[in-house]
């Protein structure tokens, strides 16, 4: 387990490569999901590999998106089309809108790598979060999608896939 995780780690952060760079042998997405109290808000972070995405997006588009180098105002638009529809939340049975509040492009790593930040305003702390997340898993058959819900308790994490693409959290 701890050498799948070095892998893991060494892939995410552009280390250890040794083919080009926008080859790697794994396709994965990370999320960490945290509830603020005192923002009274759900939080997200959202990790992709750019050029996973800029196929994805190119294909459910049919537009030429290339999100390696930079995010244009018309490849933006496309890319939080292909987010919100397949990374959905529902919070105490409610399916929440939401938009991407932000997004940041890494550039400095061997596989340049996409953030993209969500907030939800919640009116109290939610008894459940459940999460519909099938960012990749059609166009990639070995696509991982890890995702961190932190609380102070700890963390629980998930894999899920595209036979396994849905999961609820409950507190």
């Amino acid at each position: 387990m701890v050498a799948l995780g070095m892998l893991m780690a060494s892939v995410l952060c552009g280390t250890g490569s040794t083919g080009p760079a926008r080859v790697h042998p794994m396709h994965l997405t990370v999320t960490t999901m945290a509830y603020m109290p005192e923002q009274q808000s759900l939080r997200v972070a959202l990790r992709i590999f750019a050029d996973d995405l800029s196929e994805a997006v190119t294909m459910a588009s049919l537009t030429p998106i290339d999100l390696t180098d930079s995010v244009s105002a018309h490849e933006e638009k496309h890319m939080f089309a292909y987010l919100t529809s397949r990374f959905q939340l529902e919070v105490d049975g409610k399916v929440v809108d939401y938009a991407i509040a932000k997004h940041k492009l890494e550039k400095d790593m061997v596989i340049p790598a996409l953030w993209c930040f969500v907030e939800v305003n919640l009116e109290e702390p939610p008894s459940e979060v459940v999460l519909r997340n099938y960012l990749l898993t059609k166009l990639y058959d070995d696509q991982k999608n890890i995702v961190h819900w932190q609380t102070d308790e700890g963390t629980e994490s998930i894999l899920l896939d595209a036979s396994i693409t849905r999961h609820k959290f409950s507190f």
